[in-house]
């Protein structure tokens, strides 16, 4: 059932419509993404840099390293309305190339072509939720290039109830960035219950219960297998649960965090 080329590992730059070659897209979005870590201050490793430095200096008690300090505001997502079930694949974020949604698209088309017939029953759809910021042309090109334009929505931005509504309604938020510090999309999807699907270059993953999503390579097939597992219900955990866990990247508990962090510096 999941037969076929596997779709790279890091996967088309640019313009995803523009390179056909499988190989020329590799060696130029991995080149993409070297110049993106090479920029980027929250990598791993520059976090352990960081800490080593303080080490060095002998300034390693005085120096608190706060992590993840994105969250959510609790209240956004405290009276939820009525839940409509759906078999919607969201995606909520901008239309840049380092979101990786060239790859979403080829998974969803991927689910069309193996998956049995318990998927692609018409009610499954992609909604491509976001502003545009030089890769819609590119992404619709690609979806109707791949026989699925009918079955992927791009509605833009979308913000307040109508997002949270969509998150609440969907089946999966997914998320297969090139490079992911954090990801406030994942937190929000979580607050409204919905479990996510993230890529291995998501930096959530190192702390993401198995109960609120899965990590999964970056390439289209992997991408497939966990949607597929999504829409059949196999993510374990209930929506509370989701729920709880998001709760606790609120923006009321980081304050908490970075004020003890102050305290204590002035004491």
């Amino acid at each position: 059932m999941w037969r076929g080329e596997r779709i790279g590992y890091r996967q088309v730059p640019i313009r995803v419509a523009d390179i056909s070659d499988r190989d020329e897209r590799n060696a130029l979005d991995e080149r993409y993404r070297m110049a993106v870590e090479a920029i980027n201050p929250l990598r791993e490793d520059r976090w352990s840099r960081l800490h080593v430095r303080a080490q060095a200096l002998g300034a390693a008690d005085y120096v608190e390293l706060i992590r993840d300090a994105v969250g959510i505001d609790p209240d956004e997502f405290a009276n939820l309305p009525s839940r409509k079930q759906t078999r919607n694949v969201v995606f909520l974020g901008r239309l840049h190339h380092i979101k990786g949604i060239d790859l979403l698209i080829r998974a969803f088309a991927l689910l069309n072509d193996r998956a049995s017939t318990h998927f692609g029953n018409g009610t499954e759809q992609l909604w491509i939720i976001g502003p545009d910021e030089g890769e819609g042309v590119a992404l619709r090109q690609l979806a109707d290039a791949m026989g699925i334009g009918h079955q992927v929505f791009f509605p833009g931005g979308m913000y307040g109830s109508d997002k949270v509504k969509h998150l609440q309604d969907a089946a999966v938020l997914v998320g297969m960035s090139r490079y992911e510090t954090w990801g406030l999309s994942f937190l929000e999807a979580l607050a409204c219950g919905t479990p996510v699907i993230m890529s291995e270059f998501c930096q959530m993953g190192k702390v993401l219960p198995d109960y609120c999503g899965m990590v999964v390579l970056f390439d289209a097939e992997s991408c497939a297998k966990a949607i597929y597992a999504a829409l059949d219900g196999k993510i374990p955990g209930t929506r509370e649960q989701r729920q709880e866990w998001a709760r606790g990247y609120g923006w009321p508990g980081i304050a908490k965090r970075i004020e003890k962090v102050y305290q204590e510096a002035i004491r």
